[in-house]
């Protein structure tokens, strides 16, 4: 983040930094222990200059902590590490909490920051206002102390359906890093994967409101959206969501999409090299529909569309190889 971290901790430790920037700082700070440490050598710098500079313009403060970084730091040999909570949610959930001390001119609030982790697997939580997250796998969702209190902003980094309770007087946000959603009360998926340039929302029930590439677009059931960070382009399309959100049940649903597609969409989710050798196969009229359980492996999967596609493979080199099958050749799949 270069110069843009140290603005958002400048403001943060000052007691002017937003909602957004808390949840960046954070998401930052969660990246390494060497991002915590530097912070924490900050914040004991500042803490030091705060009794006589609290007229200080933050900038200009900041300058001068780097300052005295730089002539203390050889002489300086304790450091104040922050604390990391770790505990295992669910068995397949970690949960960190990160605790920050913030000095708001004079007055000590401290603020804790929880990021909640999935790995290989989905998992539920229960916010406290009451609204249920379906964390998809790799994914993670952050918030504060001060969620449900001062409002309802979390960031979300990967994928995750929402069932937002409502509360017309605190409306839920969700941070996508370049765009966010707010809502009074529905259900909704939204996806946002770390390395990606796409965002998508998908709305089940209710509206919501997507904001980016300044842009409000209001959604209605049964919409999906997408927004190129790259090119600040939004579409918006007619979309079934039990196809869409179909992984927070455990499977997966496609209705009459292009098998290439689908060959994508498995090597996505099972992280494998699947390649398709026959050329007829890869035509975009080539269509297949159906359902299977995410627990399956690639070749149940693969013998299930067989049974409408007439495909043969086979395992090689760590690649599944997929012909159109031929009556001719008896070449068993593997």
């Amino acid at each position: 983040m270069g110069q843009r971290i140290d603005h958002i901790i400048s403001r943060v430790i000052s007691g002017e930094g937003s909602s957004s920037e808390i949840l960046s700082l954070c998401e930052w700070l969660n990246e390494s222990a060497a991002h915590r440490e530097e912070f924490a050598r900050l914040k004991e710098y500042w803490d030091a200059e705060v009794a006589y500079t609290r007229k200080t313009l933050p900038a200009i403060t900041w300058e001068k902590v780097r300052a005295s970084i730089g002539r203390q730091a050889r002489r300086e040999a304790r450091r104040r590490r922050l604390g990391i909570a770790l505990s295992i949610a669910a068995a397949i959930a970690i949960l960190f909490t990160l605790s920050l001390s913030i000095y708001r001119f004079g007055l000590r609030e401290a603020t804790t920051f929880y990021t909640l982790l999935t790995n290989e697997s989905p998992s539920d939580f229960t916010l406290s206002d009451g609204t249920t997250v379906k964390l998809n796998r790799n994914s993670q969702l952050i918030y504060s102390n001060f969620f449900g209190k001062d409002g309802r902003d979390v960031r979300l980094v990967g994928e995750a359906f929402f069932k937002v309770a409502k509360d017309p007087s605190k409306p839920f946000v969700v941070n996508l890093n370049g765009a966010d959603i707010t809502v009074l009360g529905t259900e909704f998926n939204a996806k946002a994967e770390a390395g990606s340039d796409k965002i998508t929302a998908t709305l089940v029930k209710g509206s919501i409101q997507f904001n980016g590439a300044s842009q409000k677009i209001v959604m209605m059931p049964e919409q999906q959206l997408t927004f190129d960070r790259s090119t600040n382009q939004i579409t918006v399309t007619k979309t079934d969501p039990d196809i869409d959100t179909a992984w927070k049940d455990g499977v997966i649903r496609y209705k009459s999409i292009p098998f290439p597609d689908l060959v994508k969409e498995l090597e996505d989710t099972y992280q494998v090299a699947i390649r398709i050798d026959d050329e007829t196969l890869r035509q975009q009229d080539i269509t297949v529909s159906g359902t299977f359980d995410r627990k399956q492996d690639i070749p149940q999967i693969l013998r299930v569309i067989s049974r409408s596609l007439p495909i043969q493979w086979v395992y090689q080199d760590d690649t599944y190889y997929i012909q159109s099958y031929n009556r001719s050749n008896n070449q068993p799949m593997k």
